[in-house]
């Protein structure tokens, strides 16, 4: 504020103010920015304060120069500032991306948005700031990287305030971009025009940016880490602007400096990396998808996504499968010839399921079967899983005959999830104890009729034989069932 006060004041250039003073303060921002609170991040207060120090070399070699203290070749400043840019960019997205969770997507588009917009802003820009005399020499290439590089720090500020709350942090790092942006663009302006002078008042908006930056960087921001917003929209909008921009450079040859045309190039790789990158996310959440409601071992559905539909299916029929004397299997052969039973016993089953059912492995040898058919249709399909079975699965060239219990539980109006479940285990035990090959129960309104015979031998069980063995059954059994 003194240094501002002394420009105010109308006191000549000299270099106590001009050259010491005015970097000593940039350099005290670099400083303050690097102590800032480690709560924030580290590696973004050192990163921010490495473009202040980098910004204040090129600002003292060049007031040495104004003060012909030395002569050197003004390229020192100029890539002083060039590798300034993109330093306190990293610094800066590396500090909102303690609060912000910013992908490689979200990354990209930042860039997109950023560059096609500051390749389209240049070539507004292009005759009121830079002039087209000299489309050819460096200097006009230096123009137009700080005209895109300040609008890529506007842009950015732009996308931090649409991110973010406003907190004292993200409202001090964005005043500081947009003022160091504007005392930018105006030293561009006046300095095209020949208007300008060194150590003009302007020149202290760059010190109001740098120190507002700094202080940003030591604000603590306490919020919860924040999911960036959707930018599709500005991404399109700047995807579509460079596309128009190439357009328009290849209609009329000439008329853009091929500079000008750079950051558009730019945006539509980088589109295409995002395209790209797009595609494996979305392959990648398909699978995971998939994976969530799809058994390891089968490849059928699993429990979870089985009992989610039938808690959604409100008519039709549900099915328990259980294996016969699969235990045996696991026992004398080992659980990998099991495993291997399991999913032969698996593909069979999934080749007779019509598209008005699901099937899915509830666990160990038990499937469960969800159908919206009518009786008949159950009735058949029952049938063709037990044909399935009629042939033996062959693992390395053994034979296991295998049979299957299926218990059959229709649906009924206010029957929850359940005791649907109850229901069809019970009818799957009745089957079970009347046949150790194959057999058929069905339970309908809480009653056990029966549907259909065994393929195997079957006993006949006494009603009253039935209604012990219902009574002795616990009722938590069933409920961890489910």
């Amino acid at each position: 504020m003194t240094h501002l006060g002394f420009k105010v004041a109308g006191h000549s250039v000299n270099v106590g103010k001009d050259l010491i003073g005015f970097n000593l303060i940039a350099l005290a921002c670099a400083v303050i920015a690097a102590t800032a609170p480690k709560i924030n991040s580290r590696a973004a207060n050192l990163i921010v304060a490495l473009a202040i120090i980098i910004w204040t070399a090129g600002s003292f070699v060049s007031a040495l120069m104004a003060f012909e203290f030395i002569k050197l070749n003004s390229a020192i400043t100029d890539s002083c500032y060039i590798v300034f840019y993109p330093v306190l960019l990293l610094g800066v997205i590396i500090a909102n991306s303690a609060k912000l969770k910013f992908g490689a997507v979200e990354l990209l588009d930042s860039a997109i948005i950023s560059l096609g917009s500051a390749s389209v802003f240049a070539a507004l820009l292009f005759n009121p700031l830079l002039g087209f005399d000299e489309s050819n020499n460096f200097s006009l290439f230096l123009r137009i990287f700080y005209i895109c590089a300040d609008i890529v720090l506007l842009i950015f500020t732009l996308l931090i305030a649409i991110n973010s709350k406003l907190q004292l942090r993200t409202i001090l790092l964005s005043a500081g971009l947009v003022a160091f942006v504007i005392s930018d663009l105006y030293f561009l302006k006046t300095q095209v025009a020949g208007n300008y002078e060194f150590g003009q008042i302007s020149d202290d908006g760059w010190l109001v940016g740098l120190f507002l930056l700094a202080i940003g960087m030591n604000a603590v921001d306490l919020r919860e880490k924040a999911q960036p917003r959707t930018l599709n929209i500005f991404t399109g909008v700047a995807l579509i602007s460079s596309a128009t921009l190439l357009g328009l450079a290849a209609l009329h040859p000439g008329h853009f400096p091929n500079f000008i045309l750079i950051p558009s190039f730019i945006t539509i790789i980088i589109a295409f990396i995002r395209m790209g990158l797009a595609i494996q996310e979305a392959r990648a959440a398909s699978s995971e998808r998939l994976l969530a409601r799809t058994d390891e071992l089968t490849g059928l559905a699993n429990r979870r996504y089985f009992l989610k539909t039938l808690t959604e299916t409100e008519t039709g029929f549900l099915l328990i499968v259980d294996l016969n004397d699969f235990k045996s299997v696991n026992d004398n052969f080992g659980h990998d010839v099991g495993d291997k039973v399991l999913k032969q016993v698996a593909q069979r089953f999934n080749r007779v399921i019509d598209s008005n059912s699901i099937i899915a492995r509830l666990g160990g040898d038990e499937f469960g079967v969800i159908t919206t058919a009518d009786e008949d249709s159950t009735e058949e399909l029952v049938q063709f899983l037990l044909a399935t079975l009629s042939y033996p699965v062959v693992i390395q060239t053994v034979p296991f005959q295998i049979g299957a219990s299926i218990g059959i539980a229709k649906f009924w109006p206010d029957q929850d999830c359940s005791e649907r479940l109850r229901q069809a285990d019970l009818a799957m035990y009745r089957a079970k104890n009347r046949s150790r090959n194959s057999a058929i129960e069905m339970a309908k309104n809480n009653n056990q009729i029966k549907v259909d015979g065994s393929s195997g031998k079957s006993g006949q069980i006494s009603s009253s034989t039935w209604e012990k063995f219902e009574e002795s059954m616990d009722e938590k059994f069933f409920e961890n069932r489910l």
